[in-house]
């Protein structure tokens, strides 16, 4: 998305309308302020702010299958501002991937750590039964 000086809606990629569900008929025009009222929308101007600030690869959640990074960037002609391009990412199954991978090395630690607990109870039984024994060798030979 491209938003001029005051904020308004220059210009947006079709891609917005599967992020938010309308697509450029519905927002060429409008300032930020006036998207704030459509559905979405709202987390995008809470981030943004009705000055369309300049942001950096901040996550997003949309909704729960849609996650979006943002990152807005200001449009300089001969180092004056004019406008600001907004990036949205969709990285919802980036972040998916990321939560099964903890959740596997998660469960992975918890097996791996039951099993060691057990492999040590096991050796401290066999140690405690050695030393018990040497004791009472030492008794009987005594």
């Amino acid at each position: 998305m491209v938003f001029d000086i005051k904020g308004k809606v220059l210009l947006v990629n079709p891609a917005i309308k599967n992020f938010f569900g309308f697509g450029e008929k519905e927002i060429l025009g409008k300032s930020i302020v006036d998207l704030s009222d459509f559905p979405g929308f709202k987390y995008l101007f809470y981030l943004l702010g009705k000055d369309v600030r300049e942001v950096y690869k901040k996550e997003l959640k949309i909704k729960d299958d849609l996650i979006l990074e943002v990152t807005s960037l200001p449009v300089l002609i001969e180092e004056q501002k004019t406008g600001t391009i907004v990036i949205l990412l969709d990285i919802t199954q980036e972040k998916a991937l990321e939560r099964t991978k903890t959740e596997f090395v998660t469960i992975a630690a918890h097996q791996l750590r039951t099993s060691l607990s057990e492999i040590k109870w096991v050796f401290d039984t066999l140690l405690k039964r050695k030393v018990f024994e040497i004791k009472r060798r030492t008794k009987e030979n005594n």
